[in-house]
């Protein structure tokens, strides 16, 4: 079995830079292109600079913290459970 990582949420993911086990990509921007030559973290060779753009962005706005679980109405499956 190779390596182990530890790989932590993507949320909040803005608040933790620098990125990479080694910390060499400074922006999220990084990750997805001068960091990720070889596509090794995630296929992103083929996405054209707006859709780059659009991923970082996509990334930025994931909250920090997990949302409120929503109440679970009477007579409703509960989450998680089996039919």
């Amino acid at each position: 079995m190779g390596p182990r990582y530890d790989t932590p949420t993507l949320l909040g993911i803005y608040r933790s830079a620098p990125y990479l086990h080694h910390g060499r990509a400074a922006t999220l921007h990084d990750v997805l292109t001068t960091a990720n030559p070889k596509d090794q973290h995630g296929k992103t060779s083929q996405l054209t600079p707006a859709e780059i753009n659009d991923l970082v962005e996509f990334l930025k706005a994931l909250p920090f913290e997990l949302p409120e679980p929503q109440a679970v109405a009477a007579g409703s499956p509960k989450a998680g459970s089996a039919p």
